[in-house]
């Protein structure tokens, strides 16, 4: 709150990648009246394959999302998968099941969970960026 309270900023959106993925959407789970306008999230990692209504944990970035939109159904969450990093694809398709007019997932082509290669981050980059001028 001290963004828009304090310094009036409006338009705040969360980016979370890897770890820091796993810990944004349970900040977001369990906060669904925050500031915040729209999540961005990068390699998201772990999630269980069901989600009783009761079950967040940092480490269950499905059950997280699935609560968080349950909480805000017009939310907007952009998900950019690595291709190239076999853990990376398994969780995503696991979250198809989010696809929604409010929720994409944007697949970066051989990209490792890091996106180390410049090509790849320039990529991903260029999603993020686009995502947030919408």
């Amino acid at each position: 709150d001290f963004l828009p309270q304090e310094k009036g900023v409006t338009q705040i959106n969360l980016m979370g990648h890897s770890l820091g993925a796993l810990i944004s959407t349970y900040y977001l789970a369990k906060n669904s009246a925050s500031a915040i306008k729209g999540y961005i999230g990068v390699g998201i990692v772990g999630g269980a394959r069901n989600c009783p209504d009761a079950d967040m944990s940092p480490l269950h970035s499905l059950c997280n999302l699935e609560t968080m939109l349950r909480n805000n159904a017009q939310f907007p969450v952009i998900d950019v998968v690595a291709m190239g990093e076999p853990a990376d694809v398994r969780f995503a398709n696991r979250r198809k099941q989010l696809i929604s007019p409010t929720y994409q997932q944007v697949r970066v082509g051989d990209a490792d969970h890091n996106f180390t290669s410049k090509e790849k981050e320039n990529e991903m980059v260029s999603i993020v960026v686009d995502w947030l001028k919408q």
